[in-house]
C-alpha cells in the first residue's frame, strides 16, 4: 500500500454499483490505513501495487478433456494524498 502494509482479500469482494456513493467503503474487503498525507513520501506519493490471481477449472463439454489454470496480473501506480481528515464521536 505504499507505507510498508499490504491488504489480502480472499473472497470476490463488493461488486460496483453506480448507485452507491464512491466515498463509501467496501464491507467486504479494503484498505483506510495510511497515517498521513503522501508528502514524506518519495516524490510526495505513495506507491501502491495490486496483484488479482485467478484459478481457472475448465473442461470441453461431451469431450472429456479438462484442465486447470493459475492465472496472476499485477500493476503499479502512485497516488498523492494532501490531507487526511478524522472524524470522531
Amino acid at each position: 500500500m505504499g507505507n510498508g502494509q499490504s491488504v489480502v482479500c480472499d473472497n470476490p469482494g463488493t461488486p460496483y454499483s453506480k448507485a452507491k456513493n464512491s466515498a463509501s467503503a467496501s464491507t467486504t474487503c479494503g484498505f483506510d490505513g495510511y497515517a498521513g498525507p503522501s508528502r514524506t513520501q518519495p516524490g510526495g506519493r505513495y506507491t501502491i501495487t495490486a496483484t488479482t490471481t485467478w484459478e481457472i477449472d475448465w473442461w470441453v463439454a461431451g469431450g472429456g478433456v479438462t484442465g486447470s489454470e493459475t492465472v496472476t496480473r499485477e500493476a503499479t501506480t502512485s497516488i498523492r494524498i494532501d490531507e487526511l481528515q478524522v472524524v470522531t464521536g
